[in-house]
C-alpha cells in the first residue's frame, strides 16, 4: 500500500485486514517505495496507490510501482481525477504489468473483493464470507 497520508493508509490497511489481507506493507515516501521494492525478495501480488501520490504523474507512479518487477498489479485509487492516456497507452504495451483497475474514493469492500478475485479467483471464499456475514454483499 503506498499512500502518503497516515489516517488513509490506516483506513486503508483496516479495510484490507478485515478482508482477510494479514501481510501488508505500507509505504509513506516514494524513498521507502523505492526501498521496500528493491529489498523484496518475492513480487507483491498487488500495489495500491492514490492518483497523483506523491505529487507524480500517474505514468511515472506506475513505473516507479513497477521499476523492479516485484509487483503484479496495480490499483490506483481516485477521487475523481481520470489517468492519464499515457499509463493507460503504456498498460496496452507492457500487459505484463497490468492495471487491475482505477477505483473510486472511498475505497469499498465490494469493489476490492471484485478486483481480487479477477486476480485470485476463488482464494478469496474466507474473505467473501467474512464480508457477507457482516452484512455486506459481494459481486461474483
Amino acid at each position: 500500500m503506498i499512500e502518503p497520508h497516515a489516517f488513509q493508509l490506516f483506513d486503508t490497511q483496516t479495510l484490507l485486514y478485515d478482508l482477510g489481507c494479514h501481510y501488508l506493507t505500507p509505504a509513506m515516501s516514494q524513498d521507502e517505495v523505492t526501498r521496500v521494492l528493491r529489498e523484496r525478495q518475492v513480487p507483491f501480488d498487488v500495489a495500491i496507490c492514490s492518483v497523483g501520490t506523491f505529487g507524480m504523474s500517474d505514468l511515472d507512479l506506475a513505473e516507479l510501482v513497477y521499476a523492479e518487477n516485484k509487483v503484479r498489479h496495480l490499483i490506483l485509487l481516485s477521487d475523481g481525477q481520470v489517468p492519464a492516456p499515457a499509463l493507460l497507452a503504456c498498460q496496452v504495451q507492457h500487459p505484463a504489468q497490468p492495471l487491475l483497475g482505477i477505483v473510486q474514493k472511498p475505497l469499498r469492500a465490494n469493489t476490492l473483493l471484485a478486483l481480487f478475485r479477477r486476480v485470485l479467483g476463488e482464494g478469496l471464499s474466507c474473505a467473501a464470507r467474512t464480508l457477507q456475514a457482516a452484512g455486506a454483499s459481494c459481486p461474483a
